[in-house]
């Protein structure tokens, strides 16, 4: 038996759980089968049920600066104090600033889990330089700080080799590629019974309105640009945030396009729709591919980050631009193609179905 230390400054207890959330529960689960856990964070409810673990909370602190500063100086607060008193075979963590907290305080044998590639993000998001450079400077100390990193795609791995390689000469020998399955805990596995209530062919987004990352801003448009010539099609928007009012208000002619809001069970949708769209201008390995193609419906997705590395045939994606999703929706409408598309899906769902938490902890002990 192990012992795996985690380290986490992320709030689960009120916020709502991304991607990368639902996978560190996941890991935590799977690795608190068989080995003893050291979990360093604030109240984590997901986990009250699993033994095996020994707790440090992180207490908030006072101190008016931004949050995830706020966040290293409480978890390197916590870190300082238990380092004499605990002994781990394995520190794991699943952002760059965490490694650096561990690295900081003195700790050792690292695993990075990069759940996304943060500096294209950060482009996309067309921040500051200022801020730019600051998450480059993390992520070259992680990269400095880590034995392994663990990321989720081909593109993610070339970019991280090419920005670093300067900076740490056996990068190539550190970072190792795990992609995501099919298969998760939180991701139902009953097989799609469609109930289409018309004839109108009914498609599917997921994703949050932030900001324009998940590619909203391309989709409603082309959905709308399409809707001037046919009307034998639905869009479900699922998906909350601080832009969704505008979206609501620019395209209330639009009774196509129904905006649901938030959505906590999605399953309803999934069983609903003809197939999925994911339009995002930079997406590591987006659950909402996972969760399409388990639930048996066609999936269509834009041609960056680690969306190709999922659905792999050119004939599924896009190019993450307005005329381009309007041409390739049109199409995909006009010949009914997403009915193929959903059965020669199938093949790529059992190839993703897999334990993700056994191949995480090889990577890790091998």
């Amino acid at each position: 038996m192990k012992t795996y230390l985690f380290i986490t400054d992320t709030d689960f207890k009120d916020r709502k759980l991304t991607g990368a959330h639902k996978r560190y529960l996941e890991l935590l689960r799977g690795v608190s089968k068989n080995n003893k856990i050291i979990l360093v964070s604030s109240e984590i409810p997901q986990i009250k049920d699993l033994a095996n673990i020994i707790f440090y909370e992180i207490k908030k602190s006072k101190l008016k600066l931004p949050s995830h500063v706020c966040g290293m100086i409480e978890l390197c607060s916590v870190l300082r104090k238990i380092k004499s008193k605990i002994r781990y075979d394995y520190a794991i963590s699943f952002s760059a600033s965490n490694t650096i907290c561990y690295w900081a305080c003195g700790f050792n044998n690292i695993t990075t889990l990069l759940r996304e590639d943060i500096i294209e993000y950060q482009k996309v998001l067309k921040v500051s330089s200022l801020r730019l450079k600051y998450f480059v400077f993390q992520e070259h100390l992680a990269v400095i700080a880590s034995k392994k990193i663990i990321v989720q795609c081909k593109n993610d791995k070339n970019n991280l080799i090419v920005r670093n390689k300067k900076y740490c000469k056996d990068i190539k020998n550190k970072v190792f590629l795990q992609i995501n399955n099919v298969n998760a805990s939180w991701i139902k596995s009953e097989y799609r019974e469609q109930h289409n209530t018309d004839n109108r062919i009914k498609i599917l987004f997921v994703g949050e309105f932030s900001d324009d990352r998940k590619g909203h801003s391309i989709l409603i448009p082309a959905v709308a640009k399409l809707m001037e010539e046919m009307e034998n099609f639905i869009l479900y928007v699922a998906g909350d945030g601080v832009q969704l009012e505008k979206y609501k208000n620019n395209f209330a002619e639009y009774h196509g396009i129904v905006f649901l809001g938030r959505v906590n069970n999605l399953q309803e949708y999934y069983s609903m729709c003809d197939f999925e769209v994911v339009p995002s201008l930079i997406d590591s390995c987006p659950n909402t591919v996972l969760e399409g193609l388990n639930a048996g419906i066609a999936v269509y997705g834009s041609n960056r980050g680690g969306i190709p590395d999922l659905l792999l045939e050119e004939k599924y994606l896009f190019e993450p631009n307005v005329d381009s999703l309007y041409l390739f929706l049109k199409d995909i409408i006009k010949n009914k193609r997403y009915r193929n598309d959903a059965i020669n899906q199938i093949k790529r769902k059992k190839e993703l179905s897999f334990n993700w938490c056994d191949k995480i902890q090889n990577i890790i002990e091998n």
